[in-house]
């Protein structure tokens, strides 16, 4: 199975079980899209799966915020 020109958003992938499957996914070809709450982590995770910054993103989002999940997914 390959997610070429997929785009998938991962809540909790900075760290633990988020990471490992935005890794597996990006290994399968998937865009992704990193949220989690730690801005750090989540900023980190992204350049180690994708050092050019032109297939994942991370967005620092608070899920059980309406605003801010709002604002990720506009």
């Amino acid at each position: 199975m390959t997610f070429d020109q997929r785009t998938i958003l991962i809540t909790g992938g900075a760290r633990g079980i988020g990471k490992a499957v935005a890794e597996k996914l990006f290994q399968l070809g998937a865009n992704l899209i990193l949220a989690d709450l730690e801005g750090s982590d989540g900023e980190s995770t992204a350049r180690s799966l994708d050092p050019s910054g032109n297939r994942v993103t991370f967005i620092a989002c608070d899920v059980t915020q309406q605003d801010q999940v709002n604002h990720m997914v506009g």
